[in-house]
């Protein structure tokens, strides 16, 4: 899992990567502290973005609400989805943007 910020987001999104957008006054985002590890732990690039320390990345991905789930591929979002989403849902996502 890889704590992302305006220094390294342009190059760690430039594989495929399942980013999170989350607010420490989330409540819902303390559910997926322990499903981005559990994701890690399968293998799949997992980032997170603090959107209060952040706010130039949330600006320019336009993000509505915490939780917030973007998949990137070579940079580009391809997926996007708010609120959180089962362990199975997100791996079947990551999966089909292997192919």
């Amino acid at each position: 899992m890889i704590e992302l910020n305006k220094d390294n987001f342009k190059k760690e999104i430039s594989g495929l990567i399942l980013v999170f957008f989350w607010s420490p006054t989330c409540g819902a985002c303390n559910s997926c502290f322990p499903l981005t590890k559990e994701l890690s732990k399968q293998g799949i690039n997992v980032g997170m973005v603090n959107i209060f320390e952040n706010y130039e990345i949330v600006k320019e991905y336009k993000i509505p609400a915490t939780p917030t789930i973007i998949i990137f591929k070579n940079g580009i979002a391809i997926e996007r989805a708010v609120g959180l989403r089962s362990k199975e849902v997100l791996i079947q996502k990551m999966n089909s943007c292997m192919e």
